[in-house]
């Protein structure tokens, strides 16, 4: 397996075996967040006691109530486990094989990563046209109760999403064909359309986010950076609904403009390439060092 790259980890396995773990793990990811989140909801209806159930479950998946925010990072963060059982049991590989080619976290890249995004993802919103037109406000009335769930649950969110998408996806998809960018693009693709009901330039914005995403694993080898910057771009959006109009307001985003979705691409695409820099002059295996056995 010496000079394999991330996408194709799984290369040489069959073909049915890869069909299968790709179908189950969308399966899955469609699936059990909703499973997960209507369980935790009715377990907060019986302290909450909402008169009418049914629009207490709609509103609290709108981000209504800071514990439908809880429950649907968790149903995401349920489904991203059946990326690791797939790998393990279905695929007899071992997990480390998710997080980069080395294999395992590389932590100090990841670590490094997440200032970067930092840095540059706001930058970028702040210089450009975006900032000028955000609805500031008081701050939510009951923003003491989602900040903690915003901080804890949303960086395990995305980096969930990371390792299903970037991760387990792309490793199956790019095996199948045998091809590291059929990966990419089939991942990225599918990553976008899951979010749902999206204008023209919110599709783009996600699926731009997804290629450059994407790109970033295989020329870096790893989800570090991919992960990163999703964790940044969620603490940055939820964290700024706050003063912005609201959580629920945020989660409800249909539609963008061209300029915002160019905006935020800029970001991302500045992020990764500082990040593909920094795992150059890091020294960052790129694809599986020489003795290094897949299982």
């Amino acid at each position: 397996m010496t000079g394999v790259k991330y996408p194709l980890v799984l290369a040489g396995q069959p073909l049915v075996q890869l069909v299968v773990g790709t179908l189950t793990g969308v399966l899955g990811f469609l699936i059990l967040p909703g499973l997960v989140a209507q369980a935790i909801l009715a377990l907060a209806a019986v302290f909450r006691r909402p008169p009418v159930l049914r629009e207490y479950f709609a509103d609290a998946l709108a981000y209504h109530y800071p514990e439908g925010v809880f429950a649907a990072h968790l149903g995401i963060i349920f489904a991203a486990v059946v990326s690791v059982v797939l790998l393990r049991y279905l695929h007899g590989t071992q997990i480390k094989w998710l997080a980069s080619v080395q294999p395992g976290t590389r932590w100090r890249y990841l670590i490094a990563c997440l200032f970067l995004a930092v840095v540059v993802v706001n930058a970028v919103l702040w210089v450009g046209p975006e900032a000028r037109n955000m609805p500031w406000q008081a701050l939510q009335s009951d923003w003491y109760a989602y900040v903690p769930i915003i901080v804890i649950c949303s960086p395990l969110q995305a980096a969930a999403e990371e390792i299903f998408f970037r991760g387990y996806l792309q490793q199956t998809l790019g095996s199948m064909f045998g091809n590291s960018w059929a990966g990419v693009v089939g991942a990225s693709l599918t990553f976008a359309v899951f979010h749902g009901v999206q204008n023209p330039a919110l599709f783009a914005h996600r699926l731009g986010f997804g290629l450059i995403a994407g790109m970033l694993v295989v020329t870096t080898g790893g989800l570090e950076a991919s992960i990163a910057t999703h964790i940044v771009n969620n603490l940055m959006a939820y964290g700024y609904a706050l003063f912005t109009g609201g959580v629920a307001a945020t989660a409800a985003v249909r539609s963008i403009t061209w300029t915002s979705a160019v905006s935020a691409l800029v970001g991302f695409g500045l992020t990764a390439v500082l990040a593909y820099v920094l795992a150059k002059r890091m020294n960052l295996a790129t694809t599986i060092p020489a003795g290094t056995t897949s299982d």
